[in-house]
C-alpha cells in the first residue's frame, strides 16, 4: 500500500540583536505543536546541529544549513520567525533549494513602545518576504497567529498537503498502457507539455505486453498470483465467469502491477477497450479498481491529464484515501 511522506526543513530564524533567551523560548513552542501535527506523514529536520541554539540568525551559517537540508533530503522549507528575523539567510537559504516554503512568525504579544523595543515578528517577515520575491523565490505564508490556534494548524497543514502535490509531480511517471479509444476525443493530452511545463514522463506500455505478462502469470502460478486470485474469488461474487476468465482477472492485475515497477512508473492510464477484449478476452476494469484502492493512481481510456489529476488528489489527500474518476 503506498503511502505518503515529507521530508521539512525547519529553520527558525531571529534578528542578531535581539533577545536569544526568548527567541530559543518561542522555538521550543513552535516544534512542540509542529510534532503534534501529521506526524505520520511528515518527518522535520531541525539545524540544532549546525547553529547555535537552532536558530538561523547569521549569514556565515547559510552553508551549514543547506548541507544539512540537502543531506537530508527535505521536500519543503519551513521558517518560523522567532523575532524579526534575519532576511538575508532566510532568502539565501531559500533560493539554494527552490522547494515549497513557508514563512511564519507568531503575533507579537505587545506593541512596541518608547520605553521597550518588542519583537516585531510581522515587519521582520514583511522585509524577508520582500527579499524572497526580489530573489525569484514563490512562497506561502501563514498570517501571525498563535501556534497553538486552529489557524495555525490548518495552514501548516494546507502548506503539507501542497508541498506534496509538488514533490509528487515532480516524480510523476506515468504508464500509458495503449491508446486514446477512437471515442474518446475528451482525452485527448499533449505528452510534450507535460514533460516540458511540468517534468512528468510518459512511458508507453503496449496492450500486448500486459497480455502477454497476464499469460505468463498464470502459466507460472506463483505464489503472489495464486494469493491474489483466492482473495478475488473470496471478495467477489464470480459465479457467473468462466474459469478461464477468472483466472485473466487476476492475473491482468498482476501483469500490470508487475510491468508499472518495472518501468518506475508512479501512475497508469490504461486503455480499457477494445484492445484488451480483442488481446485477452475480457476488460481490465476491476484492476483499476483494484489499483485505486492500494492508492495507485490509475485512469481510464488512456486519459494522462486523469493520471496527474488522480496523482495530485492522492498527493493532497497524503494517500489517506483512495482517489478515482467518474466518468
Amino acid at each position: 500500500m503506498y503511502s505518503s511522506h515529507l521530508v521539512v526543513g525547519i529553520a527558525p530564524t531571529k534578528r542578531g540583536i535581539l533577545s536569544l533567551e526568548e527567541a530559543v523560548k518561542q522555538k521550543e513552542r513552535y516544534f512542540a505543536a509542529l510534532r503534534r501535527i501529521l506526524t505520520e506523514h511528515v518527518t522535520l529536520v531541525d539545524i540544532d546541529d549546525v547553529c547555535e541554539q537552532g536558530i538561523l540568525c547569521k549569514r556565515d551559517q547559510v552553508g551549514a544549513v543547506v548541507e544539512k537540508f540537502r543531506t537530508s533530503g527535505v521536500d519543503a522549507l519551513f521558517f518560523p520567525f522567532c523575532d524579526f528575523g534575519e532576511e538575508q539567510p532566510v532568502a539565501e537559504v531559500a533560493r539554494s533549494f527552490r522547494i515549497p516554503t513557508l514563512i511564519w512568525g507568531e503575533r507579537d504579544e505587545r506593541p512596541n513602545t518608547y520605553e521597550k523595543r518588542g519583537k516585531d515578528t510581522q515587519c521582520g517577515m514583511f522585509a524577508a518576504t520582500r527579499v524572497l520575491k526580489r530573489f525569484g523565490i514563490t512562497y506561502s505564508y501563514i498570517y501571525s497567529c498563535r501556534v497553538d490556534s486552529r489557524e495555525f494548524r490548518n495552514g501548516y497543514e494546507n502548506f503539507i498537503r501542497a508541498a506534496n502535490v509538488v514533490k509528487e509531480i515532480r516524480n510523476t511517471r506515468i504508464g500509458k498502457i495503449g491508446s486514446r479509444p477512437d471515442p474518446f476525443a475528451s482525452v485527448v493530452a499533449n505528452e510534450g507539455d507535460l514533460t516540458e511545463k511540468l517534468g512528468i514522463v510518459t512511458v508507453p506500455i503496449s496492450v500486448a505486453q500486459v497480455a502477454k505478462r497476464t499469460m505468463e502469470v498464470i502459466e507460472e502460478n506463483g505464489r503472489e498470483y495464486r494469493e491474489y486470485y483466492q482473495n478475488v474469488l473470496k471478495r467477489y461474487d464470480v459465479s457467473a465467469i468462466s474459469c478461464d476468465h477468472q483466472k485473466k482477472i487476476a492475473g491482468i492485475k498482476i501483469a500490470v502491477a508487475q510491468l508499472l515497477s518495472e518501468y518506475g512508473c508512479t501512475s497508469a492510464a490504461m486503455q480499457c477497450w477494445p484492445a484488451f477484449v480483442e488481446q485477452i478476452g475480457i476488460r481490465p476494469c476491476l484492476t483499476l479498481g483494484e489499483m485505486s484502492g492500494e492508492r495507485i493512481p490509475i485512469a481510464c481510456e488512456c486519459d494522462l491529464n486523469g493520471a496527474v489529476t488522480l496523482t495530485m488528489l492522492r498527493a493532497v489527500s497524503l494517500s489517506e484515501r483512495p482517489t478515482f474518476l467518474q466518468i
